[in-house]
């Protein structure tokens, strides 16, 4: 109860503007959650390298190329729902899975296409041809194609999914418009004097709009309003910035530049880290939440064969004390008396909750597949009982 009130203090606490910002965290949590149906753990990037799709996981720092055929132009991607979509010539759209596999090809589309941007909570793709001045989309089957003309000059687009809006950016124009996800009821959102704007993107937690200018800053500002900001001035990183996309969750910038590296850095611009370099120009980069299966275990369970008996005692005494002795590949459902050991201390205390009556059973996950309530040090690589869904 008193954890409760202290929560309600802190709530009140807060700023109407912070108290928003919260919530609108919430909300794009609960998206994403809503699309993908289970739990968000990873951070995932994919970006075109020299015509080549690259996928790079930022926890884990792996980066695989993808076997894709044609040379890759534009890309975006719906991450929880493991789908990637991109332009490859010879000029067809194509989706796959996130790993490059599973493709399917949408529609052929002849020229002009720049800026794709996946919209998950309707299921559309959307991209500008620039050459007719039109935003054109199709469903994640490549069917009910769209067409919405009067877009000459747009150079950008990015989806807000809460709200249910699409941001362009117009190049000629130096301004910055807001539509429905029809394509209709435009807003000037800066309606004029921005230097080139090109790449928007969208802070959908703390509203504001980031885009690259003529001069190869990134720049913001407040979608309600305020100042421009430059966040990332040119020459900031080696390189001219090619690309860029945000993570508003976690307010975090990634860039691609034309020397073939990548950064990242906070959305105001601090704290560059290089992670990735020795590509070519990084021409695209899209980003999203995936998800990483932690096999759950059964705590003594050690032998893995889904029961708690003597034989788990002899498993956990064999791999402590006799040489040669297979190693656990679930070592946390060792850890007995958890505390993020595995020693003998551990096989007296099963044989205690084995064997002597009034001994305190054994911590959870237990006797069921579950997740450490404690997690520690130690981990669970692969479980038979217990495994990813």
């Amino acid at each position: 109860m008193i954890k409760s009130m202290r929560n309600i203090k802190i709530f009140r606490l807060l700023s109407p503007r912070s108290y928003l910002s919260c919530l609108r965290i919430l909300i794009v949590f609960c998206l994403w959650v809503a699309v993908s149906r289970v739990p968000l753990e990873a951070q995932v990037l994919h970006w075109i390298s020299g015509g080549v799709t690259v996928r790079h996981d930022v926890f884990s720092g792996a980066t695989t190329n993808l076997t894709l055929p044609g040379s890759a132009v534009t890309l975006s991607s719906d991450v929880p729902g493991n789908r990637l979509f991109h332009f490859r010539v010879p000029f067809t759209l194509v989706r796959s899975d996130l790993d490059g596999l599973d493709v399917l090809e949408l529609t052929s589309y002849p020229f002009g296409f720049i800026d794709l941007t996946a919209v998950a909570s309707i299921e559309r793709v959307f991209w500008i041809n620039e050459f007719n001045g039109q935003l054109v989309s199709v469903d994640f089957q490549g069917l009910n194609p769209d067409v919405v003309g009067g877009m000459f000059g747009a150079s950008g687009i990015a989806a807000d999914e809460v709200d249910g809006y699409l941001y362009m950016s117009f190049a000629g124009q130096g301004a910055i418009r807001r539509y429905n996800l029809q394509g209709s009821n435009p807003v000037n959102i800066i309606g004029s004097g921005l230097n080139n704007p090109r790449d928007v993107q969208l802070d959908q937690v703390q509203q504001r709009l980031f885009w690259i200018n003529g001069a190869g800053d990134i720049q913001r500002r407040g979608i309600a309003g305020g100042p421009i900001e430059t966040v990332v001035p040119s020459g900031a990183v080696p390189g001219i910035i090619e690309h860029f996309v945000v993570d508003d969750v976690f307010q975090q910038i990634y860039l691609g530049t034309s020397v073939g590296a990548v950064w990242q850095m906070t959305t105001d611009g601090t704290l560059a880290v290089n992670m990735y370099s020795g590509g070519t120009s990084i021409s695209e980069l899209t980003f999203g939440y995936s998800t990483v299966c932690v096999p759950g275990f059964i705590r003594g369970d050690v032998n893995d064969d889904g029961l708690f008996n003597i034989a788990d005692v002899v498993r956990t005494l064999e791999v402590l004390f006799v040489q040669g002795s297979q190693s656990l590949s679930c070592e946390v459902s060792a850890d007995a008396n958890d505390d993020e050991q595995t020693n003998v201390a551990d096989a007296i205390y099963s044989l205690s909750a084995l064997f002597v009556a009034g001994s305190p059973p054994l911590s959870e996950p237990h006797p069921n597949c579950g997740a450490d309530p404690t997690p520690g040090t130690l981990g669970c690589e692969v479980s038979t009982i217990c495994p990813c869904p």
